[in-house]
């Protein structure tokens, strides 16, 4: 069994091995964009392992600006961890997390994140390798006679490629004095709309209340339900008015907002009638690489548990 970086192996192979591990094309027209726009890949983008030429295991490797008490970290980031299905459980995961974990050491990283879900069959491999979970997304559900009347303070519009750069500024202003995920790269929505991958343009919305932006929210709408699936928001801004607003484009007859469990939003919607499902099907999990610091330390360090630890699934690989 070898250990080699993207550039070494059959680009088709990967192809292949991520549309039946993930239905995701990794082809290398989208690996070059990762490459050219996302700043959080590291250079070699993924490792892989590879089996008498044939690639039956992959585990791409970022580097996650964060936020703690101390001030800005970059932390690692698993992504796209996938082993061949007729190749499982042969420890092909493990030689490659560990390949990725010594990887992050080399370049001075002290902790690794990944986001995943407690009933996938990843979840025991990763706490079996250290990771612990250390916050869920909040899901709160409403029929729409609950809120459709509480939206008027606000306009909504689809979000443009001009207008992206005043999305991330508020970004920036919502997480000033907050940690977690609390740190974003210059142009970060533009360039992750223009990678394809997980944001699209068209799913974006913009919030203003008169001239001024006051948040934006990936949605998705069906006829049965209308899903705010993440919501950036000032911090004095009435969440229940938002998801009205955003509502307003939608005849679906229940709305669903998602967002980081400790949000100080999250409250507000439980008030006004959702009902609240604190710990979802994702998680976020994170590990320490050094031995001396465990998940008591890690907690104070990010504000784990706490308003001002700051997650989106946009942020988390």
């Amino acid at each position: 069994m070898k250990i080699l970086e993207y550039d070494n192996v059959d680009p088709f192979a990967v192809l292949d091995l991520n549309l039946l591990c993930f239905r995701f094309a990794l082809t290398p027209e989208v690996a070059k964009k990762i490459r050219r726009l996302d700043e959080r890949a590291f250079p070699f983008l993924a490792i892989y392992a590879v089996d008498n030429g044939r690639v039956v295991g992959q585990t791409g490797v970022f580097r996650l600006p964060m936020m703690t008490s101390e001030g800005p970290e970059d932390v690692g980031g698993i992504w796209a961890m996938c082993t061949h299905p007729a190749y499982s459980r042969q420890g092909i995961g493990s030689l490659l997390i560990s390949e990725a974990h010594n990887r992050m050491r080399e370049a001075r990283l002290r902790f690794a994140a990944l986001g995943t879900s407690p009933h996938w069959v990843a979840h025991p491999f990763y706490l079996k390798h250290g990771y612990q979970n250390v916050t869920h997304f909040a899901a709160a559900l409403a029929p729409r006679a609950l809120i459709e009347n509480c939206g008027n303070a606000f306009t909504v519009t689809k979000a443009t490629l001009e207008a992206l750069p005043e999305a991330d500024a508020l970004f920036r202003r919502v997480a000033l004095g907050k940690t977690g995920f609390a740190r974003r790269h210059e142009d970060f929505l533009p360039k992750m709309v223009e990678i394809g991958d997980e944001i699209r343009l068209e799913d974006l919305r913009l919030l203003y209340q008169g001239n001024d932006l006051i948040g934006y929210a990936a949605v998705q709408t069906s006829d049965s339900l209308f899903k705010v699936d993440d919501i950036l928001l000032l911090d004095e801004v009435d969440i229940v008015a938002a998801a009205a607003a955003l509502l307003s484009e939608s005849d679906a007859p229940f709305v669903q907002v998602t967002m980081n469990r400790y949000s100080s939003h999250v409250a507000r919607l439980q008030q006004a009638g959702f009902q609240v499902t604190a710990t979802t099907l994702d998680v976020v999990m994170l590990s320490s690489l050094e031995s001396n610091l465990d998940t008591p330390a890690m907690s104070p360090h990010f504000g784990l548990g706490t308003s001002q630890f700051m997650v989106s699934w946009m942020d988390v690989t």
